[in-house]
């Protein structure tokens, strides 16, 4: 997969975003930017991030039980959302360890 491709969709910069998407998105970026002063992902290992997102999901279903603002659960999904986009980033640069097969080797 490369940056601009997943599974076939295209990322193009002219699709429209739906309005609730780009309001999400905004809220990820504005999370994303309050904490730009905190060492790259990138020197984060997959697993780190995994249990960072486990734990704000945690957050989110625990806080959520008792307290329903929605300023609140916006801000926990914002940063569940945003560890997804750090794993997502990250296994970008992981070497393949097992290539896809081909078209051969996946036949029986």
């Amino acid at each position: 997969m490369n940056a601009n491709h997943d599974e076939g969709l295209e990322l193009r910069p002219e699709l429209k975003l739906r309005p609730e998407l780009n309001a999400f998105a905004q809220h990820m970026e504005h999370v994303l930017r309050a904490n730009d002063h905190k060492s790259s992902w990138r020197l984060m290992t997959l697993n780190a991030l995994i249990n960072r997102a486990i734990e704000n999901l945690d957050k989110l279903l625990t806080e959520t039980n008792w307290d329903h603002d929605p300023e609140k659960i916006a801000k926990h999904c914002a940063d569940i959302a945003n560890y997804m986009l750090m794993i997502a980033d990250n296994a970008k640069y992981l070497p393949h360890r097992y290539p896809p097969p081909t078209n051969q080797e996946a036949t029986p």
